[in-house]
């Protein structure tokens, strides 16, 4: 039935834990000012120079608050090696997605294409417009990819702005669907464990009303 098919959006609500998500925004916010400054300040660079570096940089902190977040909230990670050379990049997993983290200029940019990123795409192949599988299916392995991006303001390089989970194409040359706001999922998985919290101390609360008439019907029969 069509109820039965998630979205996107509800399958990274229900298999990312809320504390990750939180922590990654937290601390990927950090990193602009941090690796702006590290930069501009360091007496060896110019400024043409400290602009060139800066993307590195800021790819390396970035990369190793990924891999160390997720780690902490119980995520699979890995170094993964591209056969065509190359940097090494982070690996997430977690349910059935697989992650992976860049940075794009603005939210309407796009990762710039690689070889080894449009391999890693093609188990999107299946995604047709959020008509995925049966929300009870637990697959042996990630069958969906997925990229964190983070972004700047325009025009401020020390300043973050965005952070968003898309899912490419499996030519690695679109997104299947708009991109998701990473403050969204926030949002929403706060609302639910707020829900939580309040049904489990409904379930707690002893109404002392019930006592005391109690108490006062056995008075009654002495």
């Amino acid at each position: 039935m069509k109820n039965d098919i998630p979205t996107l959006k509800q399958l990274l609500i229900n298999e990312i834990p809320p504390g990750f998500s939180r922590a990654l925004y937290d601390r990927i916010w950090d990193i602009y000012p941090e690796s702006f400054t590290a930069m501009f300040t360091d007496p060896l660079l110019g400024d043409e120079q400290a602009n060139y570096v800066l993307g590195y940089y800021r790819r390396g902190l970035a990369e190793t608050v990924f891999m160390n977040t997720a780690a902490e909230f119980g995520l699979s990670t890995k170094l993964v090696q591209p056969e065509n050379g190359g940097c090494k990049h982070v690996y997430v997993s977690t349910g059935r997605f697989g992650f992976t983290m860049f940075h794009v200029p603005s939210r309407a940019g796009f990762p710039k294409h690689s070889d080894c990123r449009e391999q890693s795409s093609k188990i999107n192949a299946h995604i047709q417009q959020q008509s995925l599988f049966p929300i009870d299916s637990r697959p042996d392995k990630e069958t969906i990819y997925g990229v964190f991006v983070h972004t700047e303001h325009i025009g401020k390089k020390d300043a973050f702005n965005s952070l968003s989970v898309g899912f490419p194409n499996p030519k690695f040359s679109d997104w299947v669907e708009e991109p998701i706001d990473i403050q969204d999922l926030i949002d929403i998985q706060q609302k639910r464990f707020q829900d939580q919290e309040d049904v489990y101390a409904e379930s707690q609360h002893t109404d002392p009303v019930w006592k005391k008439t109690h108490k006062s019907e056995k008075e009654g029969e002495q």
